[in-house]
């Protein structure tokens, strides 16, 4: 490691164990005791950002052949992942920051999600996806209705507002326009509106009985989000149904197979 870093490498990773000493390597080596760290600290590389990994083992502490080989494909995956979101940042990132700045007053009237853990613990959630199912299904969810939580996203709304549904959670992530998602549903029979930080301002306009708050782009919102006290942060993979089934694992609910998933 000290060779490496003396030669200009910038990014050595040591993976040690507990009971070894790290004082051995130069300072600015990163030095991580698990599998977890050492995929934490990649996800935490900025640019330049490191498109390949090269894996060694020195020493006498040594993985087995399945173990290593599992190690290094789920860092590889990371890396991909990493770099997605990146891109994906640059793409959309102006039109992030711009819309959180135009709905920051809106944002700071309605509370977060962090007021939705607790109370619907135990109670099952069905997550309603707009998947080839749904047009199947959705007649099996006026029954649900007061017996579980309904979540959904924008895209299904038109067509549980056509099978006389109203969602309890409607969750909206992406920056885009997707306001006409909304045309010709009741919004206002809508329990909630779960809205990202980022979200294109008119949907802050709708007439919801009530909106809470959340943020699943912490690369870009991140600056609103640390404005509050409140916890903001979802984990989502980019994902609005992802975000509806880290909310529910967050509130220690059951989460039945949604319906409408692909």
């Amino acid at each position: 490691a000290r060779d490496l870093a003396a030669r200009g490498q910038r990014r050595v990773i040591v993976l040690l164990r507990d009971d070894e000493d790290d004082r051995a390597f130069p300072p600015r080596a990163f030095v991580v005791r698990s599998a977890d760290e050492l995929s934490d600290t990649i996800q935490g590389f900025s640019d330049p950002f490191p498109l390949s990994l090269v894996a060694r083992q020195l020493g006498d502490w040594r993985l087995d052949d399945a173990a290593r080989a599992e190690l290094v494909t789920d860092l590889q995956d990371g890396l991909e992942q990493k770099l997605a979101v990146q891109n994906t940042a640059r793409k959309f990132g102006r039109l992030w920051t711009e819309q959180g700045m135009a709905s920051r007053r809106r944002i700071a009237g309605w509370r977060s999600v962090a007021a939705l853990r607790g109370p619907r613990a135990g109670v099952p959630m069905v997550l309603v996806a707009p998947g080839p199912s749904l047009a199947r299904n959705v007649h099996l969810l006026p029954a649900l209705k007061g017996r579980a939580v309904i979540v959904t996203f924008s895209r299904a709304l038109q067509a549980l507002a056509g099978a006389g549904v109203a969602p309890d959670l409607v969750l909206v992530l992406d920056p885009l326009d997707l306001n006409y998602h909304f045309d010709g549903v009741p919004t206002g029979e809508i329990e909630a509106l779960v809205l990202g930080l980022s979200v294109h301002p008119a949907t802050y306009e709708k007439p919801a009985r009530r909106v809470f708050t959340f943020s699943g782009n912490t690369l870009i919102e991140r600056w609103i989000s640390e404005a509050f006290d409140e916890h903001l942060a979802v984990p989502t993979s980019a994902s609005v149904a992802t975000s509806a089934f880290s909310l529910a694992h967050q509130d220690h609910g059951i989460a039945p197979p949604g319906v409408g998933q692909g």
